[in-house]
């Protein structure tokens, strides 16, 4: 039932530097609707995100600067949850660099976010809450917080450029909320992804 208005820009301002590759992009959604209408992504109000991508030889780094307010609205216009309401904001950064050219790269990033509400971020991952799930000893928050640190380590062979790639690497996560550690945990993984 609700309105989605979405704007993005990328510009290439590679020609113009001395790096091989220098983009920026940024992208804006909003979302309007009443509050008996159904919300799209899952009811977040609204986001901002600024993305820089530059690279030299082997090198390359991708950063990103984002924001947005992930007020979830109920049937009565109220929110659904006050805890998981409110501003966010977050960083990464990507840095990458070429082992063998075009077909195997070592990839690193580093992610932080924070929110102000003390449920206001969930972790990317279905292991989580699937963990708490099947164990009712572990107390996981299902996954939410308000603090989350992420540090990534992994290689990416492409069989046809990102048009087709296999990616492996570690992740270890820390989240938070009001101080207290939520979840703390490595997981590993691979995967085929196929692009058309």
């Amino acid at each position: 039932d609700s309105k989605v208005f979405y704007l993005s820009w990328l510009g290439d301002l590679s020609e113009n530097s001395s790096f091989d590759l220098l983009e920026n992009w940024i992208s804006y959604y909003t979302q309007e609707g009443d509050a008996g209408e159904d919300q799209l992504a899952g009811g977040m109000d609204w986001s901002l995100a600024l993305v820089n991508r530059f690279g030299q030889g082997k090198w390359s780094l991708h950063s990103t600067l984002a924001t947005g307010n992930s007020g979830v609205l109920d049937k009565n216009g109220g929110y659904k949850d006050v805890r998981r309401q409110g501003e966010f904001w977050g960083a990464v950064l990507m840095p990458m660099y070429w082992l063998q050219k075009n077909r195997l790269k070592l990839v690193g990033r580093y992610l932080y976010q924070e929110s102000d509400q003390n449920q206001g971020l969930k972790l990317n991952s279905r292991y989580v809450p699937l963990a708490q799930a099947r164990n009712s000893s572990l107390q996981l928050n299902g996954g939410r917080g308000d603090q989350h640190h992420a540090f990534y380590l992994g290689l990416n062979y492409y069989l046809c450029g990102e048009r087709m790639k296999v990616i492996s690497g570690i992740q270890y996560d820390d989240l938070s909320s009001e101080g207290s550690t939520q979840y703390e945990g490595l997981t590993l993984g691979t995967s085929f992804r196929i692009w058309f």
